[in-house]
Parts: structure tokens; sequence; C-alpha cells
């Protein structure tokens, strides 16, 4: 199945979410206009990583309960020739790393690994940003004129779970982050089932069907699991979890031509299900 987030290539490139909203095992949970505010919702994540665009830059930072923050960065540009890279403050943020052109989509991409950073990325999150589309860089620069093109990229996300019975997700599971009174794109929660990772046999042989569930919610530093969001899973099986927020922006270059970009931050757990 593709991926949502390229956000992964998460929200979330996350990965956040592994399935197109059209699929039939993708199911948007909740209403946006139930939680009183405007989020960003899954859709829009979508159509933002769907539109075509001459260039795109994504950085993400993926971490999990076992693993601190991986912070890597994808880079793509129309036709065989060096991606966009990466100016910040005016100075060269990413070293220069081979890519490989696809015949079949006219584009060339590269994979930048955190030691690709020149800069520690890291200070780009939790900030306002200008952005300009330059001949071979997006550059961003720290904010001083509130009429610049902008974007804001979120605070790395931290999460931690309480209520958990013996280690199982259940209804009253409580998921914790710090929470970004900036962010108002809002957080993605999405929540996958996926047969071929089971450990009991029993629940793959009697749900054979891979699925994810997604809600987006206010960036207030909790949500707290409900009866709802368990009852499309099987009781006893596996879900990965995965909690994140972006950024993302599109701005014209002095070419005419669209750019775009993006960041987010990826949490990601693996817990047994008890409904």
């Amino acid at each position: 199945m593709k991926r949502l987030f390229q956000f992964v290539c998460v929200l979330f490139a996350i990965v956040l979410v592994s399935c197109k909203p059209e699929d039939d095992t993708f199911i948007l949970g909740g209403n946006n206009e139930d939680i009183g505010c405007a989020v960003t919702s899954i859709i829009e994540y979508f159509d933002f990583l769907s539109t075509p665009c001459e260039g795109e830059l994504m950085i993400q930072s993926i971490s999990s309960e076992y693993s601190e923050a991986s912070l890597t960065a994808i880079s793509s540009i129309s036709g065989n020739r060096s991606p966009l890279g990466l100016l910040y403050n005016g100075a060269k943020a990413l070293k220069d790393v081979e890519y490989y052109y696809s015949k079949s989509s006219n584009k060339s991409y590269s994979n930048y690994l955190s030691r690709d950073f020149i800069i520690d990325v890291r200070q780009l999150f939790g900030r306002h940003l200008s952005l300009d589309a330059l001949a071979d860089n997006m550059a961003v620069k720290s904010m001083t004129n509130t009429g610049d093109s902008s974007m804001y990229f979120p605070q790395l996300i931290n999460v931690q779970f309480e209520n958990l019975d013996n280690g199982k997700i259940v209804p009253g599971t409580i998921a914790n982050w710090n929470l970004d009174e900036e962010n108002s794109n809002g957080i993605v929660i999405a929540v996958e089932y996926n047969p071929r990772t089971q450990v009991d046999s029993n629940v793959s042989t009697a749900y054979p069907e891979a699925l994810m569930y997604a809600v987006t919610v206010v960036d207030n530093g909790s949500y707290t699991v409900t009866s709802e969001d368990l009852a499309y899973f099987p009781d006893g099986a596996r879900a990965n979890i995965y909690i994140g927020r972006a950024g993302f922006h599109k701005t014209q270059g002095s070419d005419g031509l669209t750019y775009s970009i993006s960041a987010y931050s990826l949490f990601s757990a693996s817990y047994l299900v008890c409904r």
C-alpha cells in the first residue's frame, strides 16, 4: 500500500499513515468539527503530498519508545539533475550526496542521513521560518518580515503512555506529549493493524486484512483512547501506533514553478490491544 506520509515517504513522511484515504482499510476517526478547533485533516495532508511540484524537500524526525529521534531528509526535483538542497540563514545545511534518477517519473531523488546535515537541524523545529525557493536550494531563514512566505516547523514530539493494562492499550489509556501551542495543524494519531506481524497466528487467520485508523486532534498535550478507537481492531492484536505533527508549505520559485517543503516529527510504538 502507498505510504500517505512519506512524512515517510511521516505526520506524518510517517509513516504517519500507510494507506490512502480512499482505501477500504483506511478509517478516519472522529470529526474535526467536534473538537471545537480547526486542525489539518488527513485529507489535507494527502492532497499536499499528492499534488506534483517541480521540487520537494522533506525534513523528518522519527523516534520510538526504544530509540531517540533520527533526523533525515528526502529531496526531489524534476529531471535528471541534483535535487533541492537546503540553506539556513544563507549557509549550506546539507552535504552533497549522490542522487538517483527515475525515468518513469522523470524525477531525481536524494536521501540524507543525520551525518549529511552540516548544521544541527533540530534548531529549525519549533520556529517560524521564511522560505524562498532558489535555483538549486530551498532557503529558510529567521523571520524578519511578517509578509515573507513562511512556514512553522513544529516542535519535536516526545510521547509517553499511561494507564496501560499490563502493557496493553485499553480504553482509558492516555498518550501524553509535549504540547506545541504554535502548531495549528494539530496532531495526527494513527493505529495500524498488520496481520503479517502478529505473534498470535489465530489473530492473523481470523483477521487477514490490514487496516489503518487515524484521527486528527488539537495539539493540547494528551489524548485518551476510547472504546470507539479500538473497536476496529481484533482483541489481542498487536498494533503499531504513530503520533506526530507536521508543517508544510508550497512556494513559487524565481522560475515561476511551484516547490514544496515539509517537516514532521513522529513517534512510534507497538502495543497489544485489549478492547
